[in-house]
Order: C-alpha cells, then structure tokens, then sequence
C-alpha cells in the first residue's frame, strides 16, 4: 500500500507552492475555530479541518462558510427561476408569431455534421462532466473550507449566467433546432402562475421540452464552467484534467451533432463562459 505522501506527490501538480495552494485555507486562518457573531448569527468561522469526533460533522455545517454557501444556493435558483420565466414568455412570442418562423434555420454545423437522433447523450455526458468535476474537487480539496468556496464561486458565476440567458432567450426568439413548427406546452400559454412554477421544475428535470430555449446553449455553458473551475482550482495533474475537457468536447460535439442547438447557441456560450 503506498505511503500517503506518496499517493499526493502522484495525483498533485508540483506547482501547489507557487500557486499559493499548498495548504489549506483553515490551516492559515488562525481563528476559524473561534464563534464569530455576523449580523445575528454566532457561529464559527469556518468547518473543521479534520473529522476526528461527532461534533465535527456538526461544525462542518454549522459555520459561517456554509451559511455564505447556502445564500448563494438561494442566489441560483432565484436566477434559474428567472431565466426559466423569461424563456416561457420568448415561447409566448414565438407562438404568436408567424408560421413562416416556426421552421428550423439552416445551420452550417448541421449541414456539414452527421445527425444523431438520440439527445439524451448530450444529458448523459452534462451530467458526467458535473459528477467528475464534484468527486475530482471533493477528493482533491484539501479541506471543506475550499470545497464551499469553489462552491460558492461556481454558483455565482451560473447565477449570472443563467439570467444573462434568460435576457438572450428573450430578445431573440430563435425556432426550435429539433422540432418542426414546434408548439410550446399548454401550460406556458394558459397556465396560471402556479401551474408556471410547477412545469419549471419539469423543464430542469428534462422531462418538458420548449421551443425556443436556444441562445445560448445552457449545457455548453454548464459544461464550460466545469473546465473554467477545474482550470483554475483544480490540484491534480494535467492527466485528470484532459479527461474533463475530453468529456466536455465530445458533449459539446453532440449537441451539434443531435442539433440540440444552434451553432450560435454553442459559440456564444464558449466565449460568454
């Protein structure tokens, strides 16, 4: 069985130094142990480093690190509600526009790329590049205190995407890449408020599908901000970083592949992320 120090010298860049990243930030804050009163609130700083008792499980999120995560939870899911709404009113637009709008636009990608007929691939490789960029940052970070903080960085950057989404959905009103004189569901068209807010959490569920949800691509985005984090945060070597970008290309490819989106869609969330 190798050494744990051998194990870290196989898996960690040699840069860790330079980079100011070879210990942990609860090692340098000398008082994340200590109760801190912020606003109301009297916790302490910061998680433990170590779980060593029963207590630390407790303390890993009963701190002021975690209350700062879960504001920016709140954040992006009040920012997917919104760009979910403004993509029900573009769907409301389309639907009342011509029928000469309805038809898919001509694509050079499309054109040029073999079609795929199954578009839950693109599902399935989103959903491995969010898996491994979770376990690769939950293995390798050193303590909680960075987990909650690459945490917090990468759902503030979404939540900000996810509106600025929401504003692009709006102004431009794209057909559907997939569907053919597509028709939104009902429920965006008639549906009260309720029943609005019901049928958003199926459209993040991926059980509904709308019409005009394309520029940008929401995917590509997800799939960038994985490569943008691991990129920048990321303790590993360059090997288990290729394998996410490898995963992230081949995903990006069969969206264009399976015409999930426009290659416009895909474009402008590569230089927007």
């Amino acid at each position: 069985m190798l050494h744990p120090k051998r194990l870290l010298k196989l898996f960690l860049a040699d840069n860790l130094h330079d980079i100011g990243a070879k210990k942990s930030p609860a090692y340098v804050a000398i008082s994340a142990p200590e109760k801190q009163t912020i606003g109301f609130i009297s916790l302490r700083l910061a998680p433990p480093v170590k779980i060593r008792r029963l207590q630390d499980v407790r303390d890993v999120f009963l701190n002021h690190e975690f209350l700062r995560l879960l504001m920016l939870v709140a954040w992006l899911v009040l920012c997917g509600f919104i760009e979910t709404f403004m993509a029900q009113l573009s769907d409301m637009r389309y639907h009342a526009g011509p029928a000469i709008s309805k038809h898919p636009l001509r694509d050079l990608l499309h054109d040029a790329f073999p079609l795929v007929a199954d578009t839950q691939i693109v599902n399935y490789l989103l959903t491995t590049t969010i898996v491994y960029t979770i376990a690769g940052f939950a293995i390798q970070s050193p303590d909680w205190t960075t987990r909650f903080m690459i945490l917090r960085r990468w759902a503030f950057i979404m939540g900000f995407i996810y509106v600025f989404r929401g504003i692009t959905l709006l102004v431009t009103t794209l057909p559907s890449s997939l569907i053919d004189e597509c028709r939104p569901p009902e429920i965006e068209l008639t549906g009260t408020v309720g029943q609005r807010f019901g049928f958003i959490m199926s459209v993040i569920g991926g059980t509904a599908l709308t019409c005009t949800d394309n520029i940008f691509s929401g995917h590509t985005s997800m799939m960038m901000s994985c490569c943008m984090i691991w990129r920048v945060h990321s303790r590993l070597r360059r090997p288990f970083g290729w394998v996410l970008y490898s995963v992230a290309t081949a995903g990006i490819l069969m969206i264009l592949f399976t015409r999930f989106h426009y290659s416009i869609d895909v474009v402008l969330a590569i230089c927007k992320v």
